[in-house]
């Protein structure tokens, strides 16, 4: 005999928000609140959602509790106006039915509870995504939340320019920054439930100028990021990351003032489905010794707007439509940057350069076919060099254009 189950769901609100996550080109010295999935959206509308035995059987109440998540498959049979959120997926426009898509009978005593309904599990995301093994115990950051991670590998590249702007206070002539950002990042999940990812990094700077301090004309980065995110506890969701790095022009002998060693920690509590707030710090070794806040707010009040009040990086986006059938974000955003390499000042001379400013630009985010791409362009501003061994120790640069465009898949 064959009965109709209703499942609700307890996620914090009773419909899809899929506004995508702002482009947020990667900074070389940094690791901005944009790589973090922090937008908001639910799985699912439990209004539309029923269930009932994936094959023909007598089921009681008595035999769901008894099996659990075990030997019991059940299966959509109508979805009006939702969709399950996993890994990769197929939106059907229309929310018909998803009849291929089962679901595991919910298991007893996970936290998913209220007034006696219980999350059903998928195996999209049980565990949280991982292949086999019970249904999931715990939502997670961008897995139960706001914007899947994309598990495997994903590749991002970017190129930038910044036109010739004159040196001062014992700088001379003129500088310009040609720059090339590339990652290639492997995201999995782990037994314990938590998301580990590995990136290896290679970013290029081609300086042009200044006639006075002598700077080399090319500079390397080899980087490798690190970062775990945790399972989210209730409202609370954890993440840590550790990015060494080597920085270098290659013209005399690696040093230790070649390497630099970045770290960050932060908490993300959703405190509602429109409000993230973020609590953290980060660390970066240059000339200085930075320590920053890598904290702020995020707002996401509907599918159309995002706001990340965050340093060191903040934007805010607006969804323009589907001009060609191709997804459109235009967002602004503010950015405080800094870079170093060891280079050669003499023939016998190493020494350490730190570049900093603050960036204010505006873009244009596209989405298709599995690629983002994005063009941006505005000013950049508060600018100066600082050497940590030889004088002179400090040079400013005039404020300026610059324009940067790239690729995520």
């Amino acid at each position: 005999m064959s009965s109709a189950l209703l499942l609700a769901s307890i996620l914090t609100a009773s419909a899809i928000n899929e506004a995508p996550a702002p482009a947020t080109p990667e900074p070389v010295a940094a690791r901005p609140a944009a790589e973090t999935s922090l937008a908001s959206a639910t799985l699912f509308s439990p209004e539309e959602i029923f269930y009932e035995p994936a094959s023909p059987a007598t089921v009681s109440a008595a035999s769901w509790q008894a099996n659990g998540a075990t030997t019991l498959d059940y299966q959509v049979t109508s979805l009006d106006t939702s969709l399950v959120r996993a890994q990769n997926y197929d939106e059907d426009p229309s929310g018909g039915n998803l009849s291929q898509q089962t679901f595991a009978a919910p298991p007893i005593g996970a936290p998913f509870t209220q007034q006696g309904t219980i999350w059903p599990g998928t195996p999209l995301l049980a565990p949280n995504g991982m292949a086999g093994g019970p249904p999931p115990t715990a939502t997670m950051q961008g897995i139960n939340g706001p914007q899947p991670f994309r598990f495997g590998w994903t590749s991002k590249f970017d190129v930038g320019f910044i036109p010739d702007e004159t040196a001062s206070n014992v700088g001379t002539g003129k500088l310009s920054i040609f720059e090339f950002n590339s990652e290639i990042r492997y995201t999995a999940p782990t037994p314990m439930q938590w998301i580990f990812s590995v990136a290896p990094q290679f970013n290029l700077r081609l300086w042009d100028g200044p006639t006075t301090p002598a700077l080399p004309g090319d500079v390397y980065r080899f980087g490798t990021d690190l970062q775990l995110t945790s399972p989210t506890w209730g409202p609370y969701t954890f993440e840590l990351g550790f990015t060494p790095s080597l920085n270098t022009s290659f013209e005399a002998p690696i040093s230790s003032d070649a390497w630099n060693f970045d770290g960050r920690g932060a908490v993300f509590i959703r405190t509602s489905p429109q409000w993230l707030l973020v609590l953290g710090a980060m660390y970066w070794d240059r000339v200085d010794e930075i320590v920053l806040p890598y904290a702020g707010l995020v707002y996401t009040p509907n599918d159309y707007v995002e706001i990340r009040a965050m340093f060191p990086r903040a934007d805010a986006s607006l969804f323009i439509g589907t001009p060609w059938g191709i997804p459109q974000w235009l967002y602004i955003a503010g950015e405080y940057h800094v870079e170093a390499y060891e280079i050669e000042r003499a023939a016998t001379t190493r020494d350490q350069i730190q570049i900093q400013d603050w960036r204010a630009v505006l873009g244009i985010r596209s989405e298709h076919a599995g690629m983002t791409s994005f063009l941006e362009g505005g000013w950049v501003f508060d600018r100066n060099g600082e050497f940590r061994n030889t004088a002179p120790t400090k040079f400013d640069l005039n404020s300026g254009f610059i324009v940067r465009f790239g690729i995520r898949w």
